[in-house]
């Protein structure tokens, strides 16, 4: 037992947490040091984070993943017989796919509106809507912090509107995709002589 000098009791002492940092340090030094030096390289890496960023596109790339991964490990769950599986799997695509489909359109949604309040180019005061006075000419100087900014707002926005849409919207829509894809799990076991 280490006892520290703020009368924290600290059961390992500091050389666990010393030996952390060093590991993690070990870690950083594997990874190579490069730079991008080539302009096209750093376009390259420019449209990939903006890509990343963007809400909608955004909810796209972990809908995808989400569909490659999390059905299979439903369907692979070998503590429950196989039409739980089939039926849990199931329920999984359709929280997927109504989940991503609804997030995509309420995230782009809200993008394009906060595009829309926060047009700097315009003249029309409602453009300027969604902006600050305090932060206008910051925001009209630098075109990077203003993307950062609508990707914030914008995703923020889309949090407060899917805290309806997901009630209103995805579980039932979730519900009836995947009372149909049930049911096809139910014929095909009858078929099979299964039910």
């Amino acid at each position: 037992m280490y006892l520290q000098a703020s009368d924290n009791v600290n059961m390992r002492g500091n050389k666990f947490s010393k030996f952390i940092k060093q590991v993690k340090q070990k870690a950083l030094d594997t990874l190579p040091n490069s730079a991008c030096k080539n302009p096209k390289d750093v376009e390259k890496y420019q449209k990939y984070t903006t890509i990343l960023s963007h809400p909608a596109k955004n909810r796209l790339i972990m809908g995808a993943t989400a569909i490659i991964t999390q059905p299979t490990i439903d369907f692979l769950n070998h503590d429950v017989n196989k039409e739980t599986r089939e039926v849990s799997r199931n329920r999984t695509i359709a929280k997927i796919i109504v989940g991503t489909a609804v997030g995509f359109l309420v995230r782009g949604s809200c993008y394009e509106i906060v595009n829309y309040f926060t047009n700097i180019k315009s003249k029309n005061k409602i453009h300027h809507a969604l902006l600050s006075e305090k932060f206008l000419k910051s925001l009209v100087q630098n075109e990077n912090q203003l993307k950062i900014y609508r990707n914030c707002l914008s995703t923020f926005l889309a949090m407060l509107a899917m805290t309806f849409t997901n009630y209103y919207i995805d579980a039932p829509l979730t519900q009836l995709f995947a009372n149909r894809l049930n049911k096809n799990v139910k014929t095909e076991a009858s078929e099979r002589g299964v039910v």
